[in-house]
């Protein structure tokens, strides 16, 4: 066999051991933050090279805070864990990731590990490059966004998006008032990021033409602290806040839209259903994600103790700690989205039915006429009519709500989760671990050098970040 059939051979098979290979240009895969790649992998997995970091990863904010002075809340989950290790995006070969420990973005080969370039900036960074065409795109805590060519990381073209020059100390080193902790996110020809840190400044919303880094617009936002990875639809970005609701502006020229959520509502976990159903936690103390519809603003389900999801075309992974579920989420967002419809409707039938139930008093020691006591009789029991047919209607809808969800499994203790073709991928402490999608079967459990909260799949190999600041690269293999 000549050299050229050797290679088709040696492509073949392996097309055949992982599925349709994929990049994975962003945080968490795609804009939506799905956590989903049609890539599958052939287990077991053995690993084929570690990154290691001078010293572990240096998150914004270390811990959740003692209180929500907002809303009066304490013993508060984290709602600002977006940098708690190096998460990475693959393409093209190559491996990217920001660092917070030596303030720049890395560029690795992605089958051997061996760095390639390393860009500076004069603070951290904090969420990986996203790679759109042949260029990588990143912010820093020096309140710039930055553009560079993912072949070798030359500069293409920086913007400076804080309000002012002003630096302030923060974990050790010097950081802008403004910084660009959301990463940058490419839509189209177009690029999108925030400066921002505390709610009671102003912060600015920019959009910039992608190729030339030419401003579009920057909108001024206050009473925001806009932190973490942002989602796009079709239409609108949407940017978290962490300990509130995100926020939402519109992708074609930046301008508000609104707040989803309100204070104590919050999280940067956070995913985009195709249907543009905003799911998001942790949100309280007790933890729990929540789906709000982007449109109508309004809370269409919650899933109490659950703190990650991955959304594969309408299916939603739903996992709590011990246990993963799974459910037809754009069928159950639908049906969510009527009962609180009705929900409200019912609140305001309660409301009208108390009022006309309360004889009226008398008043110039006359008693109410036959004429009005008829016609207060006859609207309350057709409010009362009303509110029956709505409680039927409710019933019906919790049973088809009821319905939407598949099997339930129980599964290792986690703290990040992602899916890749057939397999769901588990980050856990010193472990990872890989579960049939079809019925949360354990496959496969490997080790890894600390807390695992960064997972990704692409082009047959898997990757796994710790709190360590170790990045492990596995690929199919005994």
């Amino acid at each position: 066999m000549n050299r050229s059939g050797t290679i088709i051979v040696i492509a073949v098979l392996l097309t055949a051991a992982i599925g349709r290979a994929e990049d994975w240009p962003t945080y968490r895969h795609d804009n939506r933050r799905s956590g989903a790649s049609a890539e599958n992998l052939r287990l077991p997995l053995k690993q084929i090279w570690q990154y290691d970091s001078p010293s572990a990863p240096a998150p914004a904010w270390a811990k959740p805070a003692r209180w929500n002075a907002f809303s009066g809340m304490k013993g508060l989950k984290h709602m600002r864990d977006f940098d708690s290790v190096f998460h990475v995006t693959i393409a093209g070969g190559r491996l990217f990731f920001g660092s917070s420990v030596d303030d720049a973005a890395h560029c690795l080969d992605a089958a051997s590990g061996k760095p390639i370039w390393t860009v500076y900036t004069d603070a951290p960074v904090r969420l990986p490059p996203t790679i759109a065409g042949p260029n990588a795109y990143f912010g820093s805590d020096d309140g710039r966004a930055y553009c560079v060519k993912a072949s070798d990381g030359s500069a293409v073209w920086k913007y400076d998006a804080a309000v002012s020059e002003r630096f302030v100390p923060s974990n050790g080193k010097m950081i802008s008032l403004w910084p660009v902790r959301t990463g940058v996110l490419v839509a189209g020809d177009k690029a999108y990021f925030a400066a921002s840190l505390l709610p009671w400044r102003k912060s600015n919303f920019c959009g910039v033409d992608a190729k030339t880094g030419a401003e579009l617009f920057k909108t001024v936002a206050t009473g925001h602290a806009m932190q973490g990875a942002m989602l796009a639809s079709d239409t609108q970005i949407f940017l978290p806040q962490g300990r509130s609701g995100a926020v939402a502006f519109w992708l074609k020229d930046g301008k508000f839209v609104s707040t989803l959520g309100s204070k104590g509502d919050g999280g940067v976990h956070a995913a985009l259903t195709q249907d543009a159903q905003l799911i998001y936690g942790p949100g309280s103390k007790t933890g729990a994600l929540t789906i709000r519809d982007s449109s109508s603003k309004k809370r269409v389900g919650v899933f109490a103790g659950a703190s990650r999801v991955v959304i594969a075309d309408k299916i939603a992974y739903i996992y709590k700690p011990g246990s993963i579920s799974v459910i037809k989420i754009a069928e159950h967002a639908k049906i969510g989205k009527q009962i609180a419809e009705l929900q409200s409707k019912q609140r305001v039938l309660s409301r009208k039915i108390r009022t006309l139930s309360v004889k009226p008093k008398k008043t110039d020691g006359k008693a109410e006429a036959a004429e009005q006591v008829a016609k207060r009789t006859t609207e309350l029991d057709s409010a009362k009519l009303e509110q029956k047919k709505i409680s039927e209607q409710l019933g019906g809808l919790q049973k088809a709500s009821a319905a939407c969800f598949g099997w339930k499994a129980s599964c290792p203790q986690a703290s990040e989760m992602i899916i890749a073709g057939k397999t769901i991928y588990l980050g856990a402490e010193n472990a990872v671990h890989a579960l049939s999608a079809s019925d949360g079967k354990l496959l496969w459990t490997g080790k890894v050098d600390g807390k695992a909260a960064g997972l990704a799949v692409a082009a047959g190999r898997f990757y796994a970040s710790t709190d360590k600041g170790k990045i492990h690269c596995f690929t199919p293999g005994k």
